[in-house]
This record gives structure tokens, sequence and C-alpha cells, in this order.
């Protein structure tokens, strides 16, 4: 399967579905993904740590936009999975946290 991506100059080039899934931002996004679960495990009996790992998601939540436009890798694919963690993980956890 293939996407077509437009680079800087407006040019569309195809590239695959799996190279997508490996761009820089995408890649970011997932550690984003594990950190705001490994806070949610935490957050029970360690509260601290369970902010650190939140601030960390948050960082990374910052730093995926900019990594997309700096290495011009934005994508559908990585829109998609930026809405839906920030959806999934920042919306849900503001109420629980201690």
């Amino acid at each position: 399967m293939s996407v077509t991506a437009k680079d800087s100059s407006k040019e569309s080039r195809t590239v695959s579905t799996q190279e997508v899934m490996f761009y820089i931002p995408n890649l970011i996004g997932y550690l984003r993904v594990a950190t705001a679960i490994i806070s949610f495990v935490l957050m029970p009996k360690h509260p601290i740590w369970t902010l650190i790992f939140y601030g960390i998601s948050g960082f990374l939540d910052a730093f995926d936009g900019y990594a997309a436009r700096k290495f011009n890798q934005g994508t559908r694919y990585g829109a998609v999975l930026d809405m839906s963690e920030a959806y999934r993980y920042w919306h849900p956890a503001t109420p629980s946290m201690p």
C-alpha cells in the first residue's frame, strides 16, 4: 500500500505506508502514547512519577508538530494520531490527577 506525500516544493511523491509509520513525528507520537500509559499506571501510588511522565507526554505533544514541520513529514496519519492521542490521554486524565 502506498500514500502520496507532498514535500516543501509542493511536489507529490509516493511513499509506502510503512515508511509513513516510521516518520520522526509519528515515532514521537508513539513515545507520547507510551508515556501517557505509564503515567496512568503509576497514578494510584506514585503521584510524582505520574506528573513527570505526564509532563514528558505534554512536551512530546508540542514537539511532534514542530518535528513534522521541520522534517517536512506532516501526513494525514500523523494528524489523526495526534488528535486521537489528545482526545484519549489529555481529556480523561485531567480530572484524575492528584
